[in-house]
């Protein structure tokens, strides 16, 4: 489950099998962009989204790899990310669900995860839900998808949580009720085969909002490249 480009393995004293194939990816990254309210006239920056295309290796494809060479990356940018993002986030108990009665995230302590990973994978999963609220995008799935919208909703999460660690450099780990929602998701995709692409679009609003609605002072960020 590792991956890196032809530059990466040669710094990390790797070398790329003769004859191995690349796996194309896509990068979404960040950029800071300096906005100015037009109805207060403050100034400030916003997080906007941009997509990079690049070409990966699996560590079976090269020689000398080891895997104690990968150094954990920081995530102090996830955090400035969920700060400005400023859902309701409570820690406590044992669930990680999104309640829309109180517009509050629920997750359990940072302790009850066994990854670093996993706990952000899952507060990007609930966020995604979070954005979906009426005074927010207002996601409705119903007319669309029917009773099957639960799991429309989300197959939406899961993408969107996907997206945003890829956009932060996350290693996503998989939820205990994958499996259970995977026949959910199969009877969605099997009735309209273009639900998928409906809801990757939805998952990609969800991110981009959030994106922009993580507004930080003017003065903490550098000039947006």
């Amino acid at each position: 489950n590792v991956w890196g480009t032809y530059k990466q393995w040669q710094a990390s004293g790797c070398q790329v099998k003769a004859g191995m194939k690349s796996v194309h990816l896509v990068r979404v990254g960040k950029m800071k962009v300096k906005v100015t309210d037009t109805v207060t006239g403050k100034e400030g920056v916003k997080y906007r989204p941009y997509y990079t295309a690049f070409a990966v290796f699996n560590a079976d494809q090269v020689e000398g790899w080891l895997e104690e060479k990968i150094t954990p990356a920081s995530h102090d940018d996830v955090e400035e990310f969920l700060n400005a993002v400023g859902a309701n986030i409570t820690r406590g108990g044992d669930i990680a669900a999104y309640s829309s009665r109180e517009d509050r995230i629920l997750l359990p302590p940072q302790h009850a995860f066994h990854t670093q990973g996993g706990m952000y994978s899952t507060t990007f999963h609930e966020l995604i839900h979070w954005s979906g609220a009426p005074k927010r995008l207002n996601r409705d799935l119903t007319g669309r998808f029917g009773s099957e919208c639960y799991a429309a909703e989300e197959l939406v999460a899961e993408l969107g949580a996907a997206m945003l660690c890829a956009q932060f450099g996350i290693d996503s780990a998989l939820r205990e009720d994958h499996a259970a929602y995977l026949s959910h998701w199969l009877t969605v995709l099997k009735e309209t085969p273009s639900a998928l692409t409906t809801m990757a679009s939805k998952a990609s609003e969800a991110m981009k909002f959030l994106l922009s609605q993580a507004v930080v002072d003017e003065e903490e960020v550098s000039e947006a490249a």
